[in-house]
């Protein structure tokens, strides 16, 4: 059992090398903290069955996956340094409800507690916009139900400058781009929940999603932010290149490993739900909330404008 399992390691760790081919490579690279963890665990457990062989090969292989140049144990990535947090601050929040979880008072309780100036809301059905009605504080919305994973919700405490649907990928998915006022500072929002990539076409679609967000974020130079769920974690090697492409930056980056999906599942666990910052904008605190009966978890992150 001991050499199955080094041998799947090994297969899953070759089949995620090969992520910059695309589909379904990709699939395999956002688990490296787990491939680094079975590794370990393997190596130990054939070392006691005096298995030395398979044992260093489930260690050079955990290796490999910490190393990785596309990411590795991308959660551990140091934090990008600020030089100026002395402007106005802003509070986002991202968190996917899921379309089929009837229990809305957990989410509406922990929205209650921890505010933000701006919420956005993925898997946003028209049971869950009736339950969203009641929580107060967020008086500007702009909302679109469905009945599929891809309803989503934008809520504010203040009036955004300007606010428009988007179909970043073509498929019918709405995203939202709006310009939000910070002490007479604007910022621009770009909110998107990209498709799940676990077909050729959904993968597709959610690559299209990623890069006109990006063209979105660096033209004109102006302060973005770019939240939501975009089914892509760290360590696959979109994620680099819509950080470099939108000129922008992880602001959980350098926290430790917080998987905001699947976070009591540790075979699966990984960090899908961002708030991705410009360079000159300085994070000031992150938060991965909890469980609130999805299968994903909130994100709560404060940033500060420059001076």
């Amino acid at each position: 059992m001991i050499l199955v399992g080094v041998t799947g390691l090994c297969a899953a760790t070759a089949a995620s090398l090969l992520a910059r081919l695309g589909w379904p490579f990709e699939l395999f690279s956002h688990f490296r903290v787990q491939y680094v963890a079975a590794g370990a665990l393997l190596a130990v457990c054939a070392l006691a069955s005096r298995q030395r062989t398979v044992a260093i090969t489930a260690i050079a292989v955990s290796l490999l996956n910490s190393l990785n140049p596309d990411g590795g144990l991308g959660a551990l990535r140091p934090a990008a340094a600020h030089s100026d947090c002395q402007g106005p601050q802003i509070t986002f929040v991202t968190a996917n409800l899921y379309f089929r979880n009837g229990e809305h008072e957990q989410i509406l309780d922990w929205l209650a507690t921890h505010p933000a100036d701006v919420v956005l809301l993925e898997e946003v059905t028209a049971e869950w916009a009736r339950a969203l009605a009641r929580l107060p504080g967020y008086p500007y919305r702009a909302i679109r139900t469905r009945e599929d994973p891809y309803g989503i919700a934008l809520l504010a405490t203040q009036a955004p400058e300007s606010m428009f649907w988007l179909d970043l990928a073509d498929d019918g998915v709405p995203a939202i781009g709006t310009d939000v006022e910070v002490q007479g500072r604007s910022l621009q929002v770009i909110a998107l929940h990209t498709e799940s990539p676990l077909r050729p076409d959904t993968w597709r679609a959610r690559e299209r999603s990623l890069e006109r967000a990006a063209q979105r974020s660096s033209y004109g130079g102006q302060p973005t932010v770019v939240l939501g769920d975009l089914n892509l974690s760290p360590d696959g090697p979109g994620f680099s290149k819509l950080l470099e492409a939108g000129h922008l930056v992880d602001t959980m980056a350098g926290n430790g490993w917080r998987p905001t999906w699947r976070a009591d599942a540790w075979p699966l666990a990984i960090r899908i739900d961002h708030v991705l910052a410009s360079p000159g904008l300085c994070v000031v605190g992150t938060e991965v909330g909890p469980d609130v009966g999805s299968d994903h978890r909130p994100v709560r992150v404060t940033l500060r404008l420059p001076r």
